[in-house]
C-alpha cells in the first residue's frame, strides 16, 4: 500500500461541481491499484484496496443485489443535479412531495439505474419509527446469503481505516441490537446499479466514520469512475475491490459506457445511519408507529 498526497485541495472553491456530471477534467490521477490517498496536510481522503474478497464470497454477493431494482426517485442531486423540484398538480397547487419521473430519468439515460437501500432505517417524517427495509421484510433468506460479503468489507474497513471503524463501533454498542447488521459497523447498505451519480455529499451516515463501498461488476463497460474533484483524484474500482473515503467531500461517477443490457456495476455503500442509536427497540418502535399523533417529535 503506498502512499499518494494530493498536489491540489480546492477548499470550498470545490461547491461548484456540486450537481454536475463528473468527466476526465476533473481529475489529474486516476488510481486502479492499491493506495492511500492523503489531503496536503495529511488528513486521509481515500484508500483504495484490491484483492482482499475471496472469489465465492463477492459472487454470492452479486447475485444477491443485482436482484435489488428501484429507480433512483428520491436522490435528487445525485441523479438530476439540483434539490426537488416542485411538482405542479394538474389543479394549479404545488405538491409538497417531488419525485424523480421516468421521463427525468430517460433524459439522462439513467432508465437502467437503480438506487435502493437494505438493512435498517431510522425515523423520518414519513415514516417516524425505525425499521427493517422492505427488503429485509420480504426476502430476509437474501440478507442473510450476503451477510459474508457484507462482514468481508467490514474486516477490510478495520484493517486499513481502524480508528473510523473504531468510532462507528462505539455507535454500534449504543445501539440496540434490532438495528444492527450482526457482527459488523453497519446498520444499512445502499445498493446502486448502472447508476453514475453526479457530484454530491452523502448525508445521514455517521460523520466521525468513513465512507465504505464495494464494487461488483459483470460484462464489459468503460467509465464508472469514482471522482474527488476537491482533490483531484479519480479512482476505477474494479470487481470486488473496497473503497474507503471521505463522503462528505463532494463525489460522483463518470458515465459508464458499453453495450446495454450487456454489463452491471453494482456499487454497494455501508454506513451507520447517524440517529440509529436513538431507536428504541423493535416492540417499541412498533407501538410508536401504531399509536404516533401527527406532529409529534422523531424523537423525546
Amino acid at each position: 500500500m503506498r502512499d499518494y498526497v494530493a498536489r491540489s485541495d480546492l477548499g470550498e472553491s470545490a461547491d461548484r461541481y456540486c450537481g454536475s456530471q463528473a468527466v476526465a477534467a476533473d481529475y489529474d490521477v486516476l488510481f486502479a491499484e492499491n493506495v492511500r490517498v492523503l489531503s496536503p496536510e495529511g488528513n486521509p481522503v481515500a484508500v483504495l484496496v484490491r484483492g482482499k474478497i475471496p472469489r465465492d464470497v463477492a459472487q454470492a454477493g452479486y447475485e444477491v443485489f443485482r436482484t435489488i431494482r428501484e429507480a433512483p426517485r428520491n436522490r435528487f442531486v445525485a441523479t438530476i443535479g439540483q434539490r426537488a423540484p416542485k411538482v405542479v398538480r394538474r389543479d394549479g397547487t404545488i405538491s409538497k412531495t417531488s419525485f424523480i419521473t421516468d421521463a427525468m430519468l430517460k433524459s439522462l439515460g439513467l432508465l437502467d439505474a437503480s438506487s435502493a437501500i437494505i438493512g435498517f432505517m431510522d425515523r423520518y417524517a414519513r415514516r417516524p419509527f425505525c425499521r427493517k427495509t422492505a427488503f429485509n421484510m420480504d426476502h430476509p433468506e437474501l440478507f442473510e446469503r450476503a451477510m459474508p460479503f457484507i462482514r468481508r468489507v467490514d474486516e477490510i474497513f478495520a484493517e486499513f481505516m481502524p480508528e473510523r471503524r473504531a468510532a462507528q463501533m462505539a455507535k454500534i454498542e449504543a445501539t440496540v441490537p434490532d438495528w444492527v447488521i450482526p457482527n459488523t459497523a453497519f446498520t444499512t447498505v445502499t445498493v446502486n446499479r448502472n447508476y453514475p451519480t453526479r457530484y454530491h455529499k452523502d448525508a445521514g451516515d455517521l460523520k466521525e466514520g468513513f465512507g465504505v463501498m464495494s464494487v461488483l461488476r459483470a460484462g464489459h463497460y468503460s467509465g464508472g469512475y469514482f471522482v474527488m474533484p476537491r482533490y483531484r483524484v479519480a479512482f476505477n474500482v474494479g470487481n470486488a475491490d473496497v473503497l474507503l473515503a471521505d463522503v462528505h467531500q463532494w463525489h460522483g461517477n463518470t458515465r459508464l459506457r458499453g453495450i446495454p443490457n450487456t454489463y452491471e456495476r453494482i456499487s454497494c455503500v455501508f454506513y451507520y445511519r447517524e440517529e440509529m442509536f436513538r431507536c428504541g427497540t423493535a416492540d417499541q418502535e412498533l407501538v410508536r408507529a401504531r399509536g404516533r399523533q401527527i406532529g409529534a417529535p422523531l424523537y423525546d
